[in-house]
């Protein structure tokens, strides 16, 4: 049976994880990001055994056309929904036809691309290759509303279960293509399986249906927030994917396959675990609006999590990326090795980097978002041209060169006419830079001394991944509070000590 607007939100209010509150929401978020991403990495440890430099090549010359068509598709509404301090019928029906009809026009269009695309990069491979994502986009158009509408009413322990099963079932059917040796298909079909699973799973679950079209003020002051929205995340996905598009231009796919891997190991994973953590905190900031002091607090303490969760990480990656290219997935990637390497400041600092736009989104100022995304628009491009010169390299060096330099900039723009200050800031980020220091200074003294000690390769990745961890143990009270994790503790001892009691 169909449900209404009311009965859905109402019903997701008293769902228990949406009770928790943020925190809740935030775990069950996060959770789902981290088993995504450590799906993608099996995904592309399976992949990269069976397919060849060239085939994520060709990929990587289509994705960046996605990423724009997709950003089109969402056209803004899918936040103008979570920010929106109240969301009637009409409304909600009224954005969903026109995310519906967006994608529809827009498979459209991306069909009629493909000739075009072909000839740009001088590769005919690729005009089939576009025209079957045609399907991505008429799902996809389907997907936003109900997927904010899902977000909106904290119903993350579903949201697991459904983006887990569509990237588990994403995976098999692309190691089953890749493994028939159908090449970069089976980089599409993967893309194409998630989105298909994972709409219909959403349209099952949700159970709502839209009923009405209306171009009231409240609705219509959704659409120009979204307008705003969609002009300022267009940039953004601009300046993501403007890389593989010059690289692939100017130096073909086999040059562009390296710098793609070492994209989707390093950069997508951030955005992937970054990006839809706002679906959590921009509904959750927006609610603070006029407490100050709590936005200050709720905001540093996301930043303060994010940064501890991925800097002491990648940092250590940065000692070993070479040991674990040979041994996750062959030497035809050691290419990879270097630009990885360099890609990983610019991961690191993305997460401050996209997090600065919840504070703008959840203001409801995506005017101020769109104007910054505008200004740092040619240090980006600029940054990218003359590192090309130097190859996938050079590109990958510079864009961890050009987010550094914009960096305070940002944050300066961000948090004006806010209770966020800079000190603030650097107490949320100091324990993650410190701990980051730790781990890369422990991470270089063992691979200098792994040949006193006859490391193999394996042994030290397995070492640097202990301290990695230790590092993190010990650092973890000054992020989570050593109250909180106590109290975590005792809670899962309780729990243990009542399931070993006899029934």
């Amino acid at each position: 049976m169909a449900r209404r607007i009311d009965q859905l939100l109402s019903a997701t209010a008293t769902d228990r994880g949406g009770r928790r509150g943020v925190v809740g929401a935030s775990f069950f978020s996060m959770s789902t990001r981290l088993a995504q991403v450590s799906l993608q990495f099996l995904t592309i440890i399976i992949l990269a055994r069976f397919l060849v430099p060239a085939d994520f090549g060709i990929y990587g010359m289509v994705t960046p056309l996605i990423a724009f068509f997709l950003v089109l598709r969402d056209a803004g509404l899918g936040i103008a929904t979570l920010q929106s301090a109240t969301l009637s019928e009409r409304q909600a029906s009224t954005l969903f036809y026109a995310n519906m009809l967006v994608g529809i026009v827009l498979g459209g269009l991306f069909v009629l691309s493909a000739p075009a695309v072909a000839y740009f990069y001088n590769e005919s491979r690729l005009t089939d290759l576009i025209r079957a994502f045609t399907i991505l986009f008429l799902f996809s158009g389907i997907r936003v509303q109900l997927e904010a509408l899902v977000y909106r009413g904290f119903r993350f322990q579903a949201v697991f279960v459904m983006e887990i099963a569509a990237s588990s079932i994403a995976l098999f059917v692309s190691a089953a293509i890749a493994i028939g040796g159908f090449g970069y298909w089976a980089l599409c079909v993967r893309q194409l399986a998630y989105e298909v699973v994972y709409t219909s799973s959403l349209l099952i679950y949700v159970r709502w249906f839209p009923r009405f079209f209306s171009m009231d003020i409240g609705t219509r002051s959704l659409f120009k927030f979204g307008v705003s929205a969609a002009v300022s995340n267009f940039i953004v996905y601009f300046l993501r994917n403007i890389d593989n598009v010059l690289i692939g231009w100017r130096l073909g796919p086999a040059a562009l396959g390296p710098y793609a891997l070492a994209y989707r190991t390093v950069l997508l994973p951030i955005q992937q675990v970054v990006t839809p953590l706002s679906r959590v905190f921009i509904p959750h900031l927006s609610q603070q609006r006029e407490d100050p002091a709590g936005f200050a607090k709720s905001y540093s303490n996301a930043l303060k999590v994010m940064m501890f969760l991925v800097g002491p990480p990648l940092c250590a990656a940065i000692v070993c990326t070479n040991e674990a290219i040979q041994i996750l997935l062959g030497p035809k990637w050691r290419e990879a090795v270097p630009i990885i390497q360099c890609l990983i400041p610019a991961g690191i600092l993305q997460v401050a980097y996209l997090s600065a736009g919840w504070i703008n989104f959840a203001r409801g100022r995506a005017d101020r978002q769109l104007w910054w995304s505008a200004l740092s628009l040619p240090v980006v491009v600029g940054g990218f041209v003359i590192g090309l010169n130097w190859g996938p390299i050079g590109v990958a060096a510079s864009y961890s060169i050009s987010n550094t330099i914009l960096l305070v900039p940002l944050f300066a723009y961000a948090i004006r006419d806010t209770a966020i200050t800079p000190q603030l800031m650097l107490r949320a980020v100091a324990p993650a830079a410190a701990n980051s220091a730790i781990v890369v200074a422990l991470g270089y003294w063992v691979r200098s001394t792994a040949h006193i000690f006859n490391l193999s390769d394996g042994l030290l990745l397995i070492a640097v991944g202990l301290l990695t961890v230790l590092t993190m143990a010990l650092f973890s009270p000054l992020v989570f509070g050593l109250h909180n994790l106590l109290k975590m503790a005792s809670k899962v001892k309780g729990r243990l000590s009542a399931e070993k009691q006899p029934v």
